[in-house]
This record gives structure tokens, sequence and C-alpha cells, in this order.
């Protein structure tokens, strides 16, 4: 079946070309196949196959620079897509399938289907397709191109990604309600973007689901961004199960990224510690971008910013923490939104920013070993989450017990369960009390447990979390450490006098992670508490993270091993 639109428009080195009806110059019908006909060193070509009006089984981009595509190997190829023009702009049709791609041979205008030839460099290749699955477009208009494109670039090379699933710049086709680039942010529990498209399991892990420029006013609230995107991905949650994320990529300045060559990626981990899926940073940015973020903009440097907690806020929850961290990394880096394909990227992150950063660093060499990640600065560790509950309750922070049982047990079913069954029906600190904390934010909930003695909430008290059922989602998700170890650089940083996790918790992972070889800096500040070093410790990690990417830093550090030493810098008047 032919693709039934009024122009038909082709991919050529990422420009757009329009295919005229009576014409093959630009497209041509193989096996009922759309192949673009490219000239002589393009980059990509589209190929499409309509099953029915409106979807698409088989389709793909496939690449045939030298390389890309060895000679007689076969490779997963990428999803695909082409655009239809409407009346308010270009729609994105992305063309979804589970494929492999052969190369094949194009010579003198034909094709040879003998996949035994030799490929020619810079020759249009096509591919055979199999494993086919039939999943239908769904659509998002984009009356308005990104910023800092023009045309003839129509879409950036983000939509080029490899995976077995790509639903880029996509939504619900017709969804007029949905937030277009102009409109100001819906609440995410509001936001129908924030949902994965039906058949999303099948794809990669960091595979983009959807991207769209963020609503509303972000590069104006944050300062030194000349764009930022939204990027919904494929993730993999804490059960080991296909679940989607998102996460915020802030596009420095054009005169800033210039100047270190789009080199850098900053994946910054906000501790936004809720179980409120509206306190995610995509969303929460809005009103309160940290001042790193805005500095590292200033530097030139592209700055991630995942809501690694996932679609159910899952605070706490170690493994899917740091899987969603760790394909945000990995949905940005194939987005192509201007970062040099040889950037180098670290992941920094303090209090429950450091727990995603930690995990992600922790099990990237099983869930992701193809990353090389540069650095991890890590500040205000809370390595053990019963220790964590055990010391803040009847403190000023005890909102963040609620929180974590509520946000670690939402990935075990049956521990979650169990804790709403223990708590008490009646008196002043009860299961809606205790549920209240579904919707508020950190500092909310820090007002509304004020100095509760949280544990009061459950029939049987702080025995509650001794049952089996929640020991074995804390030994899978709340202990850092037992996963694997981090493969880059670290630095870690904590004060001695931590009042919201004991600094021995930290001690020991360290101590661990020395024992098998890592290069670790960890400085214990012998002033102020966990809110302070969040500010002691701020010029250290900054200095850190600088040699690390302008490639300084065996000149300012140790390269091998371990210094663990006890500083005293104090710039706050803060003790806590």
């Amino acid at each position: 079946m032919r693709v039934k639109w009024h122009r038909r428009f082709v991919s050529c080195n990422n420009k757009l070309l329009e295919a005229p009806a009576t014409s093959n110059q630009h497209i041509r019908e193989i096996r009922n196949f759309w192949v673009s006909s490219c000239s002589a060193g393009s980059t990509s070509a589209v190929i499409a196959r309509e099953t029915r009006p409106g979807c698409f089984a088989e389709a793909g981009i496939v690449h045939p620079r030298s390389g890309v595509m060895p000679n007689g190997h076969w490779r997963r190829g990428a999803g695909g897509m082409l655009l239809h023009e409407s009346s308010s702009g270009f729609d994105f049709h992305p063309l979804v399938s589970y494929w492999r791609v052969r190369p094949l041979h194009r010579s003198h205008g034909s094709f040879d289907p003998d996949p035994g030839k030799t490929q020619r460099k810079q020759s249009l290749v096509i591919g055979e397709i199999i494993n086919t699955k039939l999943i239908c477009p769904i659509f998002q208009t984009f009356p308005l191109y990104p910023s800092h494109l023009a045309p003839p670039l129509i879409f950036p090379p983000a939509m080029y990604i490899p995976s077995v699933l790509l639903l880029a710049a996509s939504l619900f086709h017709g969804a007029t309600a949905l937030p277009t680039p102009g409109s100001s942010p819906i609440p995410p529990s509001q936001d129908p973007w924030y949902s994965a498209p039906e058949g999303f399991e099948e794809a990669d892990p960091g595979a983009i689901l959807r991207v769209r420029p963020a609503p509303g006013n972000l590069t104006v609230v944050v300062g030194n961004a000349s764009a930022a995107y939204n990027i919904l991905y494929r993730t993999t949650d804490s059960q080991y199960k296909p679940s989607w994320a998102v996460t915020t990529l802030l596009v420095p300045t054009e005169a800033a990224s210039a100047a270190i060559n789009q080199s850098v990626l900053l994946s910054y981990q906000i501790a936004y510690d809720s179980f409120d899926v509206n306190a995610s940073p995509s969303y929460a940015m809005y009103t309160s971008p940290p001042s790193d973020i805005i500095l590292a903009l200033q530097q030139g440097w592209f700055v991630n910013v995942p809501d690694y907690e996932g679609p159910n806020a899952s605070f706490t929850a170690g493994v899917q923490s740091g899987h969603a961290t760790l394909d945000s990394v990995r949905s940005v880096l194939a987005s192509g939104f201007g970062l040099n394909q040889d950037a180098k990227y670290a992941l920094w992150g303090y209090s429950g920013g450091a727990l995603a950063s930690e995990w992600a660093a922790e099990l990237q060499m099983q869930y992701a070993p193809e990353l090389n990640i540069a650095g991890l600065a890590v500040g205000g560790l809370t390595p053990n989450v019963t220790s964590v509950m055990n010391t803040v309750t009847s403190t000023i922070s005890a909102g963040l017990i609620p929180a974590a049982a509520l946000g670690l047990s939402s990935q075990h079913p049956e521990t979650y369960e169990f804790i709403l069954s223990q708590l008490k029906t009646t008196g002043p600190y009860n299961r809606t009390g205790f549920l209240a904390a579904k919707d508020l934010t950190l500092s909310e909930a820090e007002v509304f447990y004020a100095f509760q003695n949280i544990f009061d909430y459950f029939v049987n008290g702080s025995a509650t979390f001794q049952a089996q059922v929640v020991q074995k989602a804390l030994n899978q998700d709340g202990y850092m450490g037992y996963h694997g170890f981090p493969q880059m650089p670290v630095l870690a940083y904590k004060a001695i006098h931590d009042e919201i996790s004991p600094i021995q918790d930290t001690d020991r992972v360290i101590k661990r992670y020395c024992g098998l070889g890592l290069n670790i800096l960890y400085e214990r500040n012998t002033i102020g508490g966990h809110s302070a070093e969040q500010v002691n410790g701020n010029a250290r990690a900054w200095n850190w993270l600088t040699s690390i990417f302008e490639g300084t830093y065996a000149q300012q550090y140790k390269t091998e091993g371990c210094t663990i030493r006890n500083v005293t810098l104090n710039t706050t008047s803060s003790v806590y």
C-alpha cells in the first residue's frame, strides 16, 4: 500500500526534500517499501511501509556512512520517521518496528539484494526487515521549530535514535488539549504527556519515547539556556520490568557551548525527596531551579535533570533511581540536540540526588556497560534507608520517613500493601495522616510531620520495618554498596555531624569500595551538618568536576587508590 499523503517527504542529511508524486527522483517503491534515494554522501535515508492507513509496521532509518554498518554484519537499526505537512506545521510520524538491518549493495541505479557483495562507501543502503511488530504511530504537531534550529532542518538528529521502539516527538493524535511549546506547564499528575505510549515495553532501555520543547518559559526561569526539552524515555524499575521516566535537557547558549566545543554534559540529580509526582524536577524547576544548573549552563555545559523517581515517585528506591538516571543519560546522548558525540559526561547529586547518582554508578557496569561516565560527585550520601529513618524520626526531618516508606515500597507491591495494613485507623497518628505524604513536597512534608515519632503511625511501631516482606524490599532497594561498584573516579563529601544519615554509614561504603581498588577522594567535614555541607562542599565539587571535564584531573588529584581525609571548611553560618 502506498503512503497516501498529499505531499511526500524524505530526509537526506537531515534536510527535508519533497518527493513529487509523479517522479521517482527521491522516492522509489521497492517491494512495497518507500526508499529515499539520497545523493552520494548522504548520512541517512528513510524507508517505510504503510500497512493500513496511518499505521506503519516496517520502517526505519538506515545509515550508509562508512563504519556505521560494517559489511556483512547484522546490527539492530534505528526506528524511523516521516513527516507530514499540515496547516499548523509538521507532524512527526514515528515509524515503529522491532528489526535488524543487513547492508545491501547499490550499483548503477539499481539495487542488488545480494548481501555478500561489498557495500560501497556513501551508497544508499536499504535493509531487510525481520521480526516486525505493528504499532500505530501517535502524533504531536509542532507549529514552531526549536529555537536553535532553522529550516531546512525541520527536525534535529534527535529523531534518529537507535532503539527497538522510537516514538520521538509524539503524543496522541489530535490531542489539542495537550501542552504545546508555548503553553504553561501542567502538573505531571494531570498532564497526559507524562504517560508511556502503547508498546513502550518493546523499546530498549534509554530509548526516547517522546520529546517536546519544555512548555512555558523554563529557559527564562533557569537562565543561561538557549533551549529546554522534556524527554520521556524507556527505563527499568526496581523489579527489572519496563517502565518510563522523564528528563529535562537544558541546552546552553550557542556562544558558551561553542567555546568548549559542545563537549560537556552534566547529569545533575536534584534531591526532590517526595512521594508526590508533582514534585518532579521537570515541573518543579519552573519555581526553584538550583543555582548549580544555572552556573553549569553559564560554563557552556549541557545539563541533564532526570525525574529519576519515575512515574510512581519512588523516593529512596535505589534500583529504580539508578536505572532511570542511567537511561536519562542514554536518551540525552542519543537526542542529538547539539551535544558533541564525543562529549564527556559526569554525575552530580547531593542527598537524595546523591542517592540516585550513587545507585546509577553502582549499577552501571551491569545495566549500562556502554556508558563511559567520566566522574561521580556525591555529597551527603544516605547509604542506608533504615538508618536514616531511625535517625530522623521525632526530628524536624521526620517527614522524610513517610515519603521514603511509601516511595520505596511503591516498587514492591507486597511491601506496600503490608505497610498500609499496619497503619493505625484511629487516633492522632493514623493512616490518613501518613498517606498525606502522597501530596506533599519535601518542604511541605517537613512542616506537616515535624518532630513526630513516625513509628507511632504503626500498630507495631518500628517493628513494622523488621517484617520479612519489608526487609526483602530494603535489601534489594535500600542499601548501597551491594549491586556493583563505580567504574569512574569518585568525589564523596559529607559532614561528620550529618544529622540525617550517620557518617559511619558512608564510611562503610567508601571503605568497601576502597578495598576494591577504586579511585576515590572522600572528604569528611568537621563543621556543619547535612544542609550546611551542601553549601560547604559546593566549591570543592565544582573544582573536582571542572578538572574532570577540562582534562586536568591527573594534575590536581590522585588517579589511583583512595584518599580519605577530614577537612574543616565553612562557608555558611548554618550548623545543620
